[in-house]
């Protein structure tokens, strides 16, 4: 027996006996192709070298077929406590889930297909081209099917190309089938499958079989959008495709949520038609797709739940005095939905500029660190004094200056307007003893001998 890494025996005169010593004389002659030096073969040893691998996977494919079908008859998979053969696969042999399914389609394909699977056990064909024949002599009803492998093998190792096969199986399906009838049962799509398997953080590996008319389907997504973008664009072809259908599913989930969301949506429906009580309302869209001068009512009750009052930094004005104006400008294609919707009251700068050039530093319910100061809400603007007031015993009490003086000043104040007769210096003298009343009545009022001082200060306040 040879070791892994030692060269094969004589392949004339060297004969396993057993399973064990077969798979051990492949293993050793694989790993001396696999630690030879290639760089120093010729060009015809190389070629000659690829066909045998080639045939050698078309024997190592039979091979495992046959063994794994009759790994599956015996049940040997659950005398290891595994309830299927790809679960097994996954445990012992450490496949991913694709390869163990691969592994056992392989199997249930080449039972039902015998002449394929001595074709491969032959290395007549390769493993990719007796799955296409499996695939097309499937479809066929099930007495056909053997006749129909038999030649399509034939044709195969005659020389045929894959294109030649399969015009040759179109035509074998035509005669052998009815315009009404169906191997499958009724659809006529038994062929069609689709795997996405995860791998690593969530990336995906999609293997599958499509109809023509899906096949053709998504032939003409990728060409409408898989194109260059422009002589920048480098992507190869099959990172265009890639980002293509990533677009089109985008684009189908966008008019999927259209279709389900929305007061006329299948969502809505469903709602009023199955659900009782307040659950039982519609739909509505926080997006209307497009820029509009009315807010509808729905948008302006979810601004008002979620701002809850002016959104200004420092303004705390109630909803009801608010409006609701867009972030991004109608007229810069700012749209109307929740995310570019804000409640402002309606005072005049600077809240109105906010949704006109501000608006990115405005957010809904803005919160302020605590040692970073509020903005005050709306300019300083200066205010006039409001008069003195003291009380006494919880009750104000006004203050008021009689003096001779004050009195004799409002006497003459009076006199003067009642006497239109009366000369402009009198009304001069007049006007100037009232002004020097008033400043008297504020020194009764005020310094360390008015009257402000003799009131308890504990019950003086502003």
């Amino acid at each position: 027996m040879c070791l892994p890494g030692q060269p094969p025996a004589d392949p004339v005169t060297a004969v396993p006996v057993t399973a064990a010593d077969a798979a051990a004389m492949a293993q050793a002659g694989l790993a001396f192709l696999a630690h030879a030096d290639a760089a120093s073969m010729p060009a015809a040893a190389q070629a000659d070298c690829l066909r045998a691998l080639e045939r050698i996977e078309s024997l190592h494919t039979a091979a495992r077929a046959t063994v794994l079908a009759a790994f599956m008859t015996g049940g040997g998979c659950q005398d290891d406590g595994q309830g299927s053969a790809r679960a097994w696969l996954r445990w012992q042999t450490r496949v991913t889930n694709g390869a163990a399914a691969g592994a056992v389609g392989w199997a249930r394909r080449l039972t039902a297909h015998l002449a394929v699977g001595d074709a491969l056990a032959a290395g007549e064909i390769s493993a990719s081209w007796a799955r296409e024949i499996c695939g097309w002599t499937a479809r066929l009803p099930a007495d056909k099917q053997a006749d129909a492998d038999a030649i399509l093998l034939a044709a195969a190792v005659g020389g045929a190309e894959l294109a030649d096969l399969a015009g040759l199986a179109e035509e074998i399906q035509r005669r052998c089938t009815g315009p009404d009838t169906d191997a499958d049962g009724g659809d006529g799509f038994a062929d069609r499958w689709l795997r996405l398997d995860l791998t690593l953080h969530g990336a995906g590996r999609v293997e599958g079989d499509l109809t023509p008319q899906c096949a053709a389907a998504l032939r003409a997504v990728l060409e409408a959008l898989g194109k260059k973008a422009g002589p920048e664009d480098v992507r190869s072809k099959g990172q265009r495709d890639h980002d293509a259908l990533e677009e089109a599913c985008r684009l189908l989930l966008r008019h999927a949520a259209d279709v389900l969301s929305g007061p006329a949506g299948l969502a809505a429906f469903l709602r009023t038609s199955l659900l009782d009580g307040a659950a039982a309302n519609i739909s509505l869209p926080l997006d209307t797709g497009k820029s509009s001068e009315e807010i509808p009512a729905h948008l302006r009750r979810a601004v008002i739940l979620r701002d809850r009052h002016c959104a200004f930094p420092g303004c705390r004005q109630r909803p009801a005095a608010c409006q609701v104006h867009h972030i991004r400008p109608r007229s810069k294609g700012g749209t109307t939905k929740l995310t570019n919707l804000l409640l402002l009251c309606a005072l005049p700068s600077p809240h109105r500029r906010a949704p006109l050039g501000l608006g990115h530093h405005l957010a809904p319910r803005r919160h302020h660190h605590r040692d970073q100061p509020r903005r005050p809400a709306h300019p300083a603007q200066p205010r006039p004094p409001s008069p003195r007031r003291l009380t006494r015993g919880g009750l104000p009490v006004v203050l008021r200056a009689r003096n001779a003086q004050a009195d004799s000043a409002v006497g003459s104040s009076r006199a003067a307007s009642s006497s239109r007769a009366a000369s402009s210096s009198r009304a001069a003298g007049s006007s100037r003893a009232a002004g020097a009343s008033r400043v008297a009545g504020s020194a009764c009022l005020t310094g360390s001998a008015g009257l402000a001082a003799s009131v308890p200060k504990s019950r003086t306040s502003c």
